[in-house]
């Protein structure tokens, strides 16, 4: 693939029978796009089976404010972004979180992740929500990048987190809708 964007990139609900796409995605993603950002040993030890079963508790609770979105180029699994009620507390003005929006390596800069956000953006914009955020290391500068040429804001301040063995520190980054 070259630099260009991708055609034929679709954006569906995902469904419980998506769980184990899903799950294994979030495990390729986080090893592929968190070496050298968090430990190595955390990321070898992912385990797309307790993923899996993460994803299945998170889905039996989700109601209308929740989403998971599933892209896939070629019917291929591409990405996916998950969203719902803030789960900490959220920036002024903002209502709904973006828990996760990971791509396979493969598909970084090449349209997915835009067309998941974008599809996000435009339920929120029909669920009349004002603003989404979310959070991200301070060392991910490819998603960083990604999330100011989207229009986020970046806000003050960082908030600390233990992931593995690791103390890393993540951006808060606002979007209007």
């Amino acid at each position: 693939m070259n630099a260009a964007a991708l055609t034929g990139i679709t954006v569906r609900p995902a469904t419980y029978e998506d769980l184990p796409t899903i799950a294994e995605l979030h495990v390729k993603a986080w090893q592929q796009a968190y070496i050298g950002q968090i430990d190595q040993s955390y990321l070898d030890s992912l385990d797309a089976a307790k993923r899996l079963d993460m994803w299945q508790q998170i889905f039996s609770k989700q109601d209308a404010r929740h989403g998971l979105l599933l892209a896939e180029v070629a019917g291929h699994a591409a990405g996916f972004i998950s969203y719902g009620p803030p789960r900490e507390a959220a920036p002024p003005g903002s209502d709904v979180e973006i828990g996760a929006l990971y791509t396979l390596s493969p598909y970084w800069s090449k349209g997915v992740g835009f067309r998941l956000f974008t599809t996000a953006h435009a339920h929120f914009k029909d669920q009349h929500y004002k603003q989404s955020y979310l959070w991200v290391l301070d060392t991910n500068h490819r998603a960083i990048e990604s999330y100011r040429r989207w229009g986020g804001q970046f806000q003050e301040g960082l908030m600390n987190q233990l992931i593995g063995t690791k103390n890393v520190q993540e951006f808060c980054v606002v979007f209007d809708v």
